[in-house]
């Protein structure tokens, strides 16, 4: 019995890390997606500028 419940801790605590992991992972996807996001937009905005400069 108490073999079994420490097979079964291990099981769950091995479960709760993946899962961490597995979540911190996914903020750090999400987080590159965002920069990503934001140099697209300022590449924009500063392609606009240099319109705005040539008077186009």
């Amino acid at each position: 019995m108490v073999l079994a419940m420490k097979s079964f801790i291990k099981s769950m605590m091995g479960k709760a890390i993946k899962q961490i992991v597995l979540d911190a992972i996914q903020k750090i996807l999400e987080e590159s997606q965002s920069q990503k996001e934001n140099i697209y937009l300022q590449i924009s905005l500063q392609q606009l500028e240099l319109l705005k400069i040539k008077g186009l």
